[in-house]
């Protein structure tokens, strides 16, 4: 148990994420579930175009307010996907020689209007060795100004012209605009030396990405 929850503090958000199409606006509820009153101080990510308000709330036990995000339409931002996060942090009312802070987070992701790019690309695919094991590592990266969802991926090792071992990553992976993802798929046959590795990735709103690596095992 927490210190936070043994002071008779604890604050639930809802929703813990959401996803404005700007210019919009979204309501937060900020609900005290704790035994104490609480006071909740709202920051943000430095964004000209994001207004929070109130940024302070004062809550009695079981009480709850909200909180209104408005994305403005900037012309001057890049079009597409935004992704920030909004830090509620909750202290108790009155003073205690104990500094207690309860800190809760909510995902925002603000889509600006303009030419949306989607696009993936297969980087980097290496071996990395961890306590004996043998694991690929596979870098994907969103080369687009959106988000997208890797709905799975399968390394084909091949020798020889015969394929030696087949590797799947499954489940869902949201890569965020510009950023990238690492796969992991462990390895525990027994062939060493130079393979051909054959790479699909599968996603949710784009053509799937292929490529082919050498590799040594």
């Amino acid at each position: 148990m927490t210190l936070g929850l043994l002071l008779g503090m604890a604050l639930a958000v809802s929703p813990a994420r959401a996803t404005l199409v700007a210019p919009a606006a979204r309501t937060i509820d900020v609900r005290n579930t704790g035994r104490e009153t609480a006071v909740v101080e709202v920051t943000q990510d430095a964004r000209p175009w994001l207004r929070v308000t109130p940024t302070r709330l004062v809550l009695r036990a079981r009480a709850h307010a909200s909180l209104t995000v408005l994305a403005h339409a900037a012309s001057h931002t890049r079009p597409g996907d935004h992704d920030l996060v909004l830090l509620l942090t909750a202290r108790p009312v009155g003073s205690s020689r104990i500094a207690v802070r309860m800190r809760v987070g909510v995902r925002l992701r603000v889509r600006m209007p303009g030419r949306l790019v989607h696009g993936v690309a297969l980087r980097r695919l290496r071996v990395r060795r961890e306590a004996g094991e043998r694991v690929l590592v596979l870098a994907v990266a969103n080369t687009g100004n959106v988000s997208e969802e890797l709905r799975g991926a399968t390394v084909t090792l091949v020798r020889g012209g015969r394929i030696v071992s087949t590797l799947r990553a499954r489940g869902a992976h949201e890569i965020a605009a510009g950023a990238r993802l690492l796969l992991a798929f462990p390895f525990a046959g027994r062939v060493r030396g130079l393979v051909t590795a054959d790479v699909v990735a599968h996603f949710a709103t784009v053509r799937a990405a292929q490529r082919r690596y050498r590799l040594r095992l």
